[in-house]
């Protein structure tokens, strides 16, 4: 039987079966971008998304600044409330007995309205008498006696004598209203710490006194205020007085 031959190629049937044809991978970046069709729902979504995302951020933004108006709304509320507010009031004449000479001593209340104590008062009234009121006669600082330092506490007052007028000098008055003035000015601070100190000034003149004041022991006496000189903290600021 003849051998094959060594050199002869490899009969047909003999050779190695062909491998199937494969697609080639596509690296990403050389990918083909998907069908107009199908692209523009992708995007859709994605604007519809940042969308999203941006009035989530706005609505969050919003709550924010709403929670911050309200605190500075309540914080602003608690200080106009819970602090204390010291007014002069019912300002008075009583007569001066036992002396020989008939006088009027003039008694002012200062009273504490707000809800909590005025700590480190210090109140100060002076008096003006004689024709023509000079202009920024309250300007001037008030008499150097004043009460205090001394804690009111809220919703109290306390009376203090402040000064003594001869009867001739109510008599004028009577005759010339505007003869008698009287001004003042209160200093306190609040009882919580780190909180702005305050300032209560007030003026007055005489308009009417109703009776004898050489013969009489009760005077009707009524006033008018000022055209300045009645205001607290930022209007005095405003009215040129000093703090």
């Amino acid at each position: 039987m003849d051998q094959p031959d060594p050199g002869e190629p490899a009969p047909p049937d003999s050779a190695e079966p062909a491998q199937p044809d494969l697609p080639t991978p596509v690296p990403p970046d050389r990918a083909e971008p998907a069908p107009p069709g199908q692209a523009e729902p992708m995007q859709h979504l994605r604007q519809q998304m940042r969308w999203l995302q941006a009035i989530v951020l706005v609505g969050f933004a919003v709550i924010a600044g709403a929670l911050y108006w309200q605190s500075l709304v309540i914080r602003d509320e608690l200080d106009a409330t819970e602090r204390p507010f010291v007014a002069f009031k019912q300002p008075e004449f009583l007569p001066v007995t036992g002396t020989g000479q008939p006088a009027w001593q003039f008694v002012g209340t200062w009273e504490n309205a707000g809800n909590t104590n005025a700590v480190n008062l210090r109140a100060q009234v002076s008096v003006w008498t004689g024709p023509g009121l000079q202009e920024g006669f309250t300007k001037s600082e008030a008499a150097p006696n004043p009460i205090g330092p001394m804690t009111l506490g809220p919703r109290t007052s306390v009376t203090v004598p402040d000064f003594t007028l001869p009867a001739e000098t109510l008599v004028a008055a009577k005759q010339t209203p505007g003869y008698v003035a009287f001004w003042g000015v209160a200093r306190y601070d609040e009882a919580r710490p780190s909180r702005p100190s305050h300032t209560t000034r007030f003026c007055y003149f005489i308009t009417w006194v109703g009776g004898d004041p050489i013969h009489d022991t009760r005077l009707d006496v009524r006033f008018n205020a000022c055209r300045v000189g009645n205001c607290t903290d930022d209007s005095c600021l405003a009215q040129g007085y000093s703090p």
